[in-house]
């Protein structure tokens, strides 16, 4: 049956991209219109019924998230990947490295935090995106399975990602990369972390080379108009937020305004490295995305930004079934490699 929704998926997804516009359901919502394959597709999970994720428990809402996300992959080829362990802050973690295509490799290490809110997600529901920024930007990928809440809370999974990043530092060379050549990046709760994890290191002389971020959580203390405007029923809604806070945070209020949980708050912004960073016009965490950017331009940070037009939150999710959410991730991808090609970083091994 799985197998069959991604197929039905795919065929929609022909569909939208060949039907003139005026043809097709393009929904308007506060000034922006919902492509024409996710409207289909929030209809779809609408008439799907059943528990909405705030309302389950964390195992139940991870099975929930592999069961929708797993079927639509495709697998997109790349040279080699190897599933392995690495070291985290408390103990060893499972890892998975993506190897690109000899001829279009650079020799930089993307280190890979997925979303999920610190609560879901693991290294297979995010197998797809990872695969596709190793072909289109030609970099090493390694994705992190860092640890989720409740049973690990904040800060858990932040240092296992300052660890993961100190791990690839130290063992890169031998994938022919040199330690400084070395990036962070993520999507949702996986770039809030990147974004963080990030500024830390620089903090202390170990700067990424560059970070890849896809529509990340920036500030908890602040209500935006995106919020209001996308929070209900398109894809990631305020109560599933509040959901995820509760079980990362627990009941600390005072977490909320912490730089590490809300990045936008840090000082000295200068020193974050040159930057990524994808937003989406439908998503509630738009308004937090383009705060930082505006942050980001004001510390005179190298800032490449693209806004997804129709997207929703978690897109990246979407690349095996949906070409508009793939050619974002394209078009991030080749960002980045155009960005980390301007810096000439050298193989360990030529």
């Amino acid at each position: 049956m799985s197998k069959a929704r991604a197929r039905v998926l795919r065929a929609i997804d022909l569909l939208c991209d060949r039907l003139p516009r005026f043809m097709l359901p393009t929904p308007e919502i506060a000034g922006q219109r919902l492509h024409p394959f996710l409207a289909v597709l929030r209809r779809l999970m609408a008439l799907q019924g059943g528990p909405q994720r705030w309302e389950l428990t964390p195992e139940a809402a991870r099975q929930q998230m592999r069961d929708a996300v797993l079927p639509l992959q495709r697998g997109w080829p790349v040279a080699a990947v190897e599933d392995i362990e690495i070291d985290g802050d408390d103990g060893r973690l499972m890892a998975r490295h993506y190897l690109p295509e000899a001829d279009k490799a650079v020799p930089v290490l993307l280190v890979y935090l997925h979303g999920g809110g610190y609560v879901l997600g693991d290294l297979d529901t995010h197998d797809d995106v990872c695969r596709l920024i190793c072909r289109e930007a030609g970099v090493q990928v390694l994705s992190v399975a860092y640890r989720l809440a409740p049973e690990h809370p904040f800060p858990a999974g932040l240092l296992d990602a300052v660890a993961a990043m100190r791990w690839a530092r130290l063992h890169a060379p031998a994938w022919g990369v040199q330690p400084q050549a070395v990036a962070i990046g993520g999507d949702s709760a996986g770039a809030t972390l990147a974004a963080v994890a990030a500024h830390q290191l620089a903090r202390e002389g170990e700067a990424p080379a560059a970070q890849l971020l896809f529509y990340p959580g920036t500030d908890l203390m602040t209500e935006r108009p995106s919020q209001q405007a996308y929070g209900h029923g398109l894809f990631l809604s305020t109560e599933d937020r509040a959901w995820f806070y509760q079980h990362y945070l627990g009941d600390e209020p005072m977490a909320k305004g912490d730089p590490r949980v809300s990045p936008l708050w840090h000082k000295d912004m200068a020193l974050m490295p040159p930057t990524v960073l994808c937003t989406a016009a439908l998503d509630m965490l738009r308004d937090e995305g383009l705060a930082l950017a505006q942050v980001l331009r004001k510390a005179r940070v190298e800032l490449r930004h693209l806004e997804g037009e129709g997207l929703g939150h978690g897109h990246v999710n979407l690349v095996g079934v949906h070409s508009a959410s793939r050619r974002e991730v394209q078009a991030a991808a080749r960002a980045l490699r155009d960005l980390l090609l301007s810096r000439q970083f050298r193989s360990t091994s030529a």
